[in-house]
């Protein structure tokens, strides 16, 4: 896997994908799909299909096996939270890292 560029800011990671794996599926079967989850990638190959061609194509086994690889994500609020949380932490980490070296170079 190729790594990212050293500018990129990762907010909160959802889920790592390997070969094989799919995204996007949920929309397929939610009647409300209005959750904004983005795919970023490092140099991996997809494959996009239209909403509206797969399912035309799609009889009710592949539906039935897709409702099977339906990845459930954290709500907006739980990311948000996280976020929040990871950002208290990094803030207080660092402080504490500074003070200590202000504490040692007065010693």
């Amino acid at each position: 896997m190729t790594s990212l560029p050293a500018t990129f800011t990762k907010y909160a990671q959802l889920a790592e994908f390997s070969e094989g794996k799919v995204f996007g599926l949920e929309t397929l079967l939610q009647k409300d799909s209005s959750s904004a989850i983005s795919l970023v990638s490092a140099g991996c190959e997809c494959l996009f299909i239209s909403k509206q061609v797969f399912l035309e194509h799609a009889n009710a086994k592949v539906l039935r096996v897709v409702s099977d690889l339906i990845v459930t994500y954290p709500s907006k609020e739980f990311i948000g939270a996280y976020i929040k949380r990871q950002k208290k932490w990094k803030e207080y980490k660092s402080k504490l890292i500074q003070d200590h070296a202000k504490f040692t170079i007065q010693k």
